[in-house]
């Protein structure tokens, strides 16, 4: 979250709303991260949680700005770790319900971690779109 975060920061509002031709704007594929994060966080947890998408997912007008796009991720990131942490660690491995068949919290902990990725690299290629080459990463 950290790294996918500053990549968000070094980035203008301009470059976070860009599109061209079918692509989606960062601020679409960021949003789409937190709200697979949140209700995945709700499945950890116990909790029914359908995601249900008519296309690709776009980030509503109101999370098309750095700042409230940014604290949505983080908040949502921060829903999965606190779902996972309370599940214990016998609980985190325990079989989960999920519609791709079973899994485990700690499974699909590591899916979105993967899922959240995927999509810094898109941030990263916006970037370099943009004649951005520098690693924004702080540690």
């Amino acid at each position: 979250m950290a790294r996918y975060l500053d990549d968000l920061a070094a980035m203008s509002d301009e470059q976070l709303a860009f599109r061209q031709g079918k692509s989606r704007s960062a601020y679409d594929f960021t949003y789409e991260v937190a709200l697979v994060n949140r209700a995945m966080a709700r499945r950890i947890a116990g909790e029914e949680a359908a995601l249900e998408f008519d296309g690709w997912v776009v980030a509503p007008p109101e999370m098309c700005a750095k700042e409230p796009c940014a604290r949505e991720l983080r908040e949502s990131c921060e829903a999965v770790i606190a779902a996972v942490e309370a599940r214990g660690r016998e609980g985190a491995l325990a079989e989960l319900t999920t519609p791709r068949g079973p899994s485990s919290p700690y499974e699909v902990a590591s899916f979105l971690a993967l899922h959240t990725m995927y999509h810094a690299a898109q941030l990263n290629y916006i970037q370099a779109l943009h004649g951005d080459l520098e690693m924004h990463w702080t540690g």
